[in-house]
């Protein structure tokens, strides 16, 4: 299958439903990456040119049906790329109209994460709107096709309700701008020690 995997009906309808009745009351903070927060300039504001929208994090427990995302990177361990993950990250995304995140990799290397000895290892994405209920915001991932001349194949997650893709965490990717409606997605990192 490849670096990247795709998972049309990663959740059903129902399940995705009972995500989104357990995220209703959530309060989200505004999204920022690293760079931009690293960017900072001395100060306590946060210029957000490599992205924008809401995030809040969650625990697996806060997470209805998280064994089956838990079995889809299981199985993708097992067949695709073999890597020790003991641990999840787990964010619920909000893309309102305008708001995007550019290209960028899942892999933070910061003297808080070094000091820790962890990592993000995989990515999971996993479409909770309907397709109906918005216009762009696709979620683009880099493979590389050939490294002498930097050339990729470029792959997109199905906007359909309940569909997932899994990928390593270092590849790049990112989040067209919405031009309409509203874009909710759960984003599951797959964590472990350093890469050995």
């Amino acid at each position: 299958m490849g670096l990247i995997r795709k998972i049309d009906n990663l959740l059903d309808k129902s399940e995705v439903g009972d995500i989104l009745k357990s995220a209703e009351d959530v309060l989200y903070s505004e999204a920022y990456s690293i760079s931009d927060y690293n960017n900072r300039n001395n100060s306590e504001t946060i210029f957000k040119k490599d992205r924008q929208g809401k995030v809040r994090f969650l625990t697996a427990s806060e997470v209805p049906h998280f064994n089956k995302i838990q079995e889809a990177f299981e199985s993708y361990i097992q067949e695709e790329m073999n890597v020790d993950v003991d641990d999840y990250e787990i964010q619920l995304a909000k893309y309102e109209k305008g708001n995007f995140f550019k290209i960028h990799s899942d892999v933070v290397l910061d003297y808080a994460t070094a000091k820790k000895g962890r990592c993000r290892k995989l990515s999971m994405s996993i479409q909770l709107s309907e397709s109906k209920d918005y216009n762009g915001g696709d979620l683009e991932v880099y493979k590389p096709n050939q490294i002498k001349n930097m050339s990729y194949n470029l792959e997109k997650l199905s906007n359909e309700q309940g569909a997932g893709i899994i990928f390593p965490s270092f590849l790049q990717h990112s989040v067209s701008k919405l031009k309409t409606g509203t874009r909710l997605a759960l984003v599951v990192w797959a964590i472990g020690n350093f890469w050995k």
